[in-house]
């Protein structure tokens, strides 16, 4: 998985400004982190990656860093 790719397409998902999400942003301070942003991120993964996740499994997601770590243990 490019990481850079992937939170260029969260970005996009949510959107949010360019360049505007790093592995290091915490998901609580994106103003579009809410329950239609986690629902279109999760559909944006399984669209992309091939995952399937019920949004509730970001739950414990503190940064998009994290996000990335849920994705790569499929």
């Amino acid at each position: 998985m490019d990481k850079d790719k992937f939170l260029k397409s969260m970005e996009q998902t949510l959107g949010e400004p360019k360049n505007s999400i790093s592995e290091d942003t915490r998901l609580i301070d994106l103003v579009t982190w809410e329950s239609v942003g986690i629902v279109s991120v999760t559909l944006m993964i399984e669209e992309k990656y091939g995952l399937i996740l019920e949004p509730h499994q970001l739950e414990p997601c503190q940064t998009a860093g994290d996000v990335i770590t849920l994705i790569q243990s499929g």
